[in-house]
């Protein structure tokens, strides 16, 4: 992790600013906090352990700037060859911004941000690699800019006050992350991935130099020939994910992307022990939903059978509630996390891990948008591009699913989305998962705001596939890029997502959706990737897990609680404002747990009460507020 502050007007710092960045930087973590100050900026890092070395300073390219680079490189050993170099880390990436320029963010794959301090000083670039980064955070005013990996470390080195930005717990509220520049904090900005920002004294620039959607399209000979590259690009990025580990593990569920990265995990090293970690219900509740697999430990076991360099462990989170660990959340992720009810799990997933001496964590999150793509969007995008025989094909093999159904997912894209509005909800009520009050909702303009954005929930489905991965490829590298920082600082334990790896992503991109929907089989390319290496249950599934299938347990545990902070909450006029307390207040006193999704207002209280509690708890934080 890094901080920067500097003068772009070339006038010294102030050390005060310099040492409150430094221990914003290094509040509660192992390590320490490296500083390299010259005349009119100062670069910050923060090291543990064995890392830390003494008279630290950022190297220099060949035209005198400074600068620091960190995260992680798919391939380094390919960097050093086509660079003629044993560089290691920063020094590598100094030596390829030497030979490379600006083409070096391009050139090089994986997951890093970098720091450009040009000879005096006077102009900065920060930079965030393609689909995921290490989250930048920055603010300038009067010439000086600071900058870092943590928004509480800008906030520090620009001697600003904390204050939240209601702007985005509104969005937050109704599921809107869209507005990747916009932080939780007045004041503070992120940079997007796959973007650079030039500062200078006159100014900042913030411009992309990478657009997912502009890859090529890719068109192969046969449908066989589609597998073997996409499986031959898994490979590499299962090997890159692995690096140097001695003993990964793997957050496994019993879908088919967490199954994938098992299996190319286990076989691309089969010398090497990795134990499999499966989130399951706490023992006592038995969640009755026909719709989902609620605990995927069987399924888990079938594919550790398959690999004896695989052992596949339970984690129940027996007790935990549904806020564990929340406030560390708060302080390193810098937001009110979203889908906090699976947070609990989540934790005790990578303590198990650290605990077993894991020094990886392998996850899948990014297959739903690049190999195990279901193909939504592609048939009103054949629609519109004449691929009519194409659509007639789809269309008669998916009879079984009803033609409602298939007419609904057609038709429904193509209608105007004011007309699609009208026929689908009454707009005068508020979502039941959302926990806003009708009146701050107006005041923020939420839902126009979402409208705009093309993040409506439940808002016209897609009418191509492309723009809809894009927008999703996109949230996990602005908002969620936060939450997996949060969690690798937390508990210590890096994490590596093959189903990210970019040459895999670009080839799905550009792949046509004839090769993830073909008569009536959604996932076609997964599946047939994954013949024989995952269970065959596992690689024919259509249903979906459901991960936390307890939370009314944790819930019902903690039911007294929530409604004295429900009440503590409604005695502050600000927070009445913004939540519709009295709604989430009547939903937990009528809630009945034992009836799950049944229950009328099962909604309630599994999304939006949870995000109301753990947004104010947030709101509180930030103001230093104790209930």
């Amino acid at each position: 992790m890094f901080a920067l502050l500097c003068d772009l007007r070339g006038a010294p710092l102030d050390p005060h600013r310099v040492a409150a960045m430094s221990g914003a930087l290094g509040a509660a973590l192992p390590g320490r906090v490296e500083v390299h100050a010259e005349h009119n900026w100062a670069l910050l890092r923060h090291v543990s352990g064995r890392a830390a070395g003494r008279g630290w300073m950022p190297p220099r390219t060949g035209s005198g700037a400074n600068v620091h680079w960190f995260g992680t490189l798919d391939h380094p050993d390919a960097a050093r060859r086509d660079l003629d170099c044993d560089e290691k880390d920063i020094r590598l990436y100094a030596r390829a911004r030497d030979q490379w320029g600006e083409s070096a963010d391009l050139r090089l794959t994986g997951s890093f941000a970098a720091v450009v301090i040009q000879p005096g000083a006077r102009e900065v670039t920060l930079i965030r690699s393609p689909l995921q980064a290490p989250p930048v955070y920055w603010h300038q005013q009067s010439g000086l800019l600071a900058a870092g990996s943590l928004s509480r470390a800008v906030i520090a080195g620009a001697g600003i006050r904390a204050e939240i930005d209601e702007t985005k717990i509104a969005d937050s509220l109704v599921l809107n992350y869209s507005e990747d520049s916009r932080d939780w904090y007045r004041g503070v900005r992120r940079l997007a991935v796959g973007s650079r920002l030039h500062a200078a004294e006159t100014g900042v620039r913030e411009r992309s130099y990478y657009d997912v959607t502009a890859v090529p399209a890719i068109r192969l000979r046969r449908a066989e020939d589609y597998v073997e590259a996409a499986n031959a690009l898994f490979e590499a990025g299962t090997q890159a994910a692995l690096g140097s580990a001695k003993r990964p593990a793997i957050a496994l569920s019993g879908g088919i992307d967490s199954q994938a990265v098992a299996a190319f995990a286990a076989t691309a090293r089969p010398d090497l022990p990795m134990i499999a970690l499966t989130a399951v219900p706490e023992a006592g509740w038995h969640f009755a939903d026909s719709r989902a697999v609620d605990d995927e430990a069987s399924r888990a076991a079938m594919l550790a059978a398959q690999y004896p360099n695989l052992s596949a462990e339970t984690v129940d989170s027996a007790g935990l509630p549904f806020d564990h660990r929340l406030n560390a959340m708060f302080l390193m992720a810098g937001g009110a996390p979203r889908n906090v009810m699976n947070f609990h799990w989540l934790h005790a997933l990578r303590e198990r891990a650290r605990m077993a001496g894991a020094d990886v964590l392998l996850t899948g999150a990014m297959g739903n948008w690049s190999f195990s793509f279901n193909g939504l969007g592609a048939l009103p995008g054949w629609l519109l591009h004449g691929n009519w025989l194409r659509l007639a094909r789809e269309l008669s093999a998916g009879r079984e699913r009803g033609w409602r159904s298939l007419a609904y997912e057609v038709a429904a894209p193509l209608l105007p989305a004011p007309l699609y509005r009208a026929l689908r909800s009454k707009r005068s009520e508020m979502p039941l998962w959302c926990p806003l009050s009708r009146d701050y909702a107006r005041e923020h303009r939420v839902f126009e705001r979402a409208r705009a954005m093309d993040a409506e929930i439940g808002g016209p489905p897609p009418r191509d596939s492309r723009r809809l991965r894009a927008a999703a490829i996109a949230n996990t590298g602005h908002e969620m890029a936060a939450i997996r920082q949060a969690f690798e600082l937390i508990h210590g334990l890096p994490l590596r997502d093959p189903t990210a790896y970019r040459p895999l992503v670009e080839f799905c991109m550009g792949v046509p959706d004839h090769q993830f929907v073909r008569d009536g089989e959604r996932r076609w390319l997964a599946r047939r990737m994954l013949r024989g290496r995952v269970p065959e249950t596992v690689r024919v599934e259509t249903g979906r897990g459901r991960q936390g299938a307890d939370w009314p347990l944790r819930l019902e545990r903690d039911r007294q609680a929530l409604g004295a902070e429900l009440s503590r909450l409604a005695s502050d006029p600000e927070m009445r404002r913004r939540f519709d307390i009295d709604r989430l207040s009547a939903a937990l006193a009528a809630w009945s747990p034992a009836a799950g999704t049944r229950d009328p207002h099962a909604a309630t209280i599994e999304f939006a009460l949870p995000r109301a509690i753990a947004t104010a708890r947030f709101i509180d934080f930030v103001q230093g507020t104790n209930r």
